[in-house]
C-alpha cells in the first residue's frame, strides 16, 4: 500500500534537503526574485529594466524572510497542536547545519553577488547595492558560523 504524503510533508521534505539556515533562505529568494521579475516587470512598467531588476531581487529577499513568520503565525497563532503523522520536524543534525551552509554559500554567493556588481556596473540604485551587500555579508557570516559549529 502506497503512503499518501500530503502538500505540507512535500513542502517539509523539500526544505529538509536544503539544511538549515542559509540555505533555505537563499534558495527561497531566489526561486520569489525569479518569481517576482515579471510582476514588478508589468506593474513598473515606465521604470527602467535595471531597477525592475533589482526590485525583484529585493522583493524575494524581503518575502524569504517573511516565510518563517508567516510559518510561525500558522502554528502558534491559530494554536495548531495537533501533530499529524506526516509533518517533519527539522533535525539540527551536524550533516543538516552543513548542508544549509553549503547550499547558502553556492547559491547565495553568486545570486546576491552578481545582483550586487549589476547593480555597481549599472550605477542607478546604490540603495540596493547597499542592501545586497548587507544580505551577502550576512549570508556568508550566517554560513561560516554553522560551518564552524558543525565541525566535529
Amino acid at each position: 500500500m502506497q503512503r499518501q504524503v500530503s502538500m505540507r510533508g512535500r513542502r517539509a521534505a523539500m526544505v529538509e534537503r536544503l539544511g538549515g539556515a542559509p540555505g533555505w533562505f537563499v534558495v527561497a529568494s531566489a526561486v520569489l526574485a525569479v518569481l517576482w521579475f515579471p510582476a514588478r516587470l508589468f506593474l513598473d512598467g515606465d521604470d527602467p529594466v535595471v531597477t525592475v531588476i533589482a526590485r525583484s531581487g529585493l522583493y524575494g529577499a524581503v518575502w524569504a524572510m517573511m516565510l518563517p513568520v508567516i510559518e510561525w503565525c500558522d502554528r502558534n497563532v491559530t494554536r495548531r497542536r495537533i501533530r499529524r503523522a506526516n509533518d517533519h520536524e527539522t533535525s539540527a543534525t551536524p550533516g543538516h547545519v552543513r548542508r544549509g551552509a553549503l547550499v547558502g554559500l553556492a547559491v547565495g554567493v553568486p545570486f546576491y553577488g552578481g545582483l550586487l556588481v549589476f547593480c555597481l556596473i549599472t550605477g542607478r540604485s546604490w540603495s540596493y547595492t547597499a542592501i545586497y551587500g548587507v544580505i551577502l555579508v550576512a549570508v556568508v557570516a550566517v554560513a561560516v558560523a554553522r560551518l564552524q559549529r558543525s565541525r566535529p
